[in-house]
């Protein structure tokens, strides 16, 4: 597995021998988007993202908010509300 730090993102590569999950030092959010539709990100450890792929993984991956795309904010809080993770404490 090789992670990179690029404009706008990151940038996971690497293989396995089957369906495999990587951790990524990320925190997760909703608006996280894989340039590479056969790669999942996923919620794990409460915080971190995840990334579920088969045998080879090389996308970037973005966070694809903004002012016209809010859906993905407010899926974040609606998870927070979810785990009890209280923002005022």
């Amino acid at each position: 597995m090789k992670l990179s730090v690029i404009r706008g993102g990151l940038h996971v590569s690497g293989r396995s021998d089957a369906t495999s999950l990587a951790l990524l030092p990320q925190q997760f959010s909703n608006c996280l988007r894989a340039h590479d539709a056969r790669v999942r990100l996923v919620r794990t450890d409460l915080i971190l993202t995840g990334v579920i792929f088969s045998l080879t993984v090389d996308t970037d991956i973005s966070f694809d908010y903004g002012i016209l795309s809010p859906g993905c904010r407010r899926a974040d809080f609606a998870d927070m509300k979810e785990l009890g993770i209280n923002r005022r404490q």
